[in-house]
């Protein structure tokens, strides 16, 4: 069905628009190397005058002058966030988040670039010291300075950047952003390929899943290079129209999407999906990472066990894959009345199957605009609030303490104990994995910070001299940080889920 419509489609195009297609086709290449894709990018450095017009006058300083910006304060020193780090004069990508760590210098610390001759090193004597200059070999822009103080287990460098000389683009926009080469670059992000038919609604309906980070359509384990659609759609080249996913496994498992993807197809039908027949449209998995290889089979086997027949999804390596032509990708959203095999009631379940998580991190302006003065200072410049004088150091009621950037509980009242400290102070947070740890060498000190996982906000420190039938640790953490919810109000509020952590029985004991 869907090649008699494109057929129309080509008929009325003008013949230039169907050598511009082929073009596009051959010119493309194998997508399984991603190195690729990224020598393609067009970066150029661009004239003073041009600089001064797109840059603030801290981001010419720092890029053009040399000059440094003031430490801790800046956008990237607390930027955690999976994403790419890029030239802020000429957009191209110079770091990635999974290279970042928290050196406790005050700047954005890197444990490599993403491609050392992406950089030039210069001897830079100034200010009395002897320090090895970084710049960018494209822009030519003041970066930083590189130092030998770096994690031994990640190579001993310290790549010292101002974040000013950076922009920084979040995994969930790199796409949309002309990235997308870069996020297999960025552990632990996940690649599979399904064939499941018309490769328009596949796509469609696979990217509405949370978790999918990108998409893309185009001919899997054919026989030829650089095929064409009209190629392909002759079955002579044994390809496959094919979706390229990528993923991030910590919000969506392979083994969900492919529970997704069986309920898309028609799982014992050869050669044919919907109205569409031909061996393009056979349905198959294909991989890259061995691993994946006995998920697949396992999901195979499983279904044709609850289904009493043999199932005819390929499952196997990925041998070669070229994207479709541009007029492909995406389809569905630039036709949404466009040709689909696939139900619209499946986009909207696809859509709901695996809900957001309940609490996610705020935007620079909604924090501002949702906090006081002090509690944006403690969670965003890691300030300190006064002892003894907030608002939790004395609270000893049942319930539970959350961060006040997300609503995401972190502590509950069952842990909080009086240490004299002046501060609120707790044995465990409710789960570790809800916060992280960073080493702290501010104010002549070294300290272990930490801050919440969800929200990257800072809510103090933990010590070693906590309670020792409780653990021995020392959760030392700002109130500003915090939101309590008492436990007669936890179930209104949304917590009912956490009750179980507060008995009754603690509850009336307090009261």
């Amino acid at each position: 069905m869907k090649g008699w419509i494109m057929l129309a489609i080509w008929l009325l195009a003008a013949t230039a628009c169907t050598g511009q297609a082929k073009q596009q086709g051959k010119g493309n290449g194998a997508m399984t190397d991603s190195s690729k894709n990224i020598a393609k990018r067009d970066f150029q450095r661009r004239s003073d005058a041009e600089l001064r017009k797109m840059l603030t006058p801290e981001q010419y300083a720092v890029t053009q002058q040399s000059a440094t910006e003031r430490p801790y304060t800046n956008a990237y020193d607390k930027e955690f966030r999976k994403g790419i780090y890029v030239d802020i004069t000429t957009g191209e990508p110079l770091f990635l988040s999974s290279d970042k760590y928290d050196s406790g210098c005050g700047w954005p610390a890197f444990s490599k670039p993403i491609n050392k001759k992406l950089l030039t090193e210069h001897t830079d004597r100034s200010h009395g010291m002897v320090r090895t200059e970084v710049r960018s070999a494209t822009g030519e822009a003041h970066l930083g300075h590189v130092f030998d103080d770096g994690p031994a287990d990640k190579g001993g460098k310290r790549y010292c950047i101002n974040s000013a000389s950076l922009r920084f683009i979040p995994l969930e926009d790199m796409q949309r952003e002309g990235y997308g080469a870069y996020i297999k670059l960025l552990k632990p992000i996940k690649e599979i390929y399904v064939a499941g038919g018309c490769f328009w609604g596949t796509e469609h309906y696979i990217k509405q899943v949370k978790g999918v980070i990108s998409t893309e359509v185009g001919y899997a384990n054919g026989i030829t290079k650089n095929p064409t659609y009209e190629e392909v759609c002759t079955d002579k080249t044994q390809f496959a129209e094919t979706v390229h996913i990528t993923y991030d496994p910590a919000v969506v498992s392979l083994e969900f999407l492919l529970h997704l993807y069986f309920k898309a197809i028609d799982p014992t039908s050869i050669n044919r999906q919907g109205n569409d027949q031909g061996t393009r449209y056979r349905t198959g998995i294909y991989y890259t990472d061995e691993a994946d290889a006995e998920t697949i089979h396992r999901a195979i086997a499983a279904l044709a066990v609850k289904l009493g027949k043999p199932v005819a999804v390929e499952e196997g390596k990925l041998r070669n894959f070229y994207p479709a032509e541009e007029y492909h990708q995406d389809y569905l959203v630039k036709h949404p009345t466009g040709y689909c095999h696939i139900s619209p009631a499946l986009f909207e379940m696809a859509r709901k199957a695996n809900p957001a998580p309940r609490y996610t991190r705020k935007d620079d302006a909604t924090l501002r605009r949702t906090l006081t003065e002090e509690q944006y200072d403690v969670t965003q410049n890691s300030a300190t609030e006064r002892p003894f004088t907030n608002a939790y150091c004395g609270e000893f009621r049942p319930g539970i303490y959350v961060d006040v950037t997300t609503g995401e509980p972190l502590f509950v009242s069952t842990d909080k104990f009086e240490s004299g400290c002046g501060w609120p102070a707790f044995s465990k947070p409710i789960d570790k994995s809800l916060i992280t740890e960073h080493a702290d060498h501010s104010h002549g000190m070294e300290r272990t910070e930490v801050r919440s996982k969800t929200g990257n906000a800072h809510l103090g420190h933990v010590f070693t001299d906590g309670p020792k039938d409780r653990g021995g640790l020392r959760y030392c953490i700002n109130s500003a940080s915090l939101r309590f919810v008492p436990r007669d109000r936890m179930e209104a509020e949304g917590y009912a889920d956490y009750l179980k952590l507060v008995p009754e029985a603690e509850a009336e004991k307090k009261e």
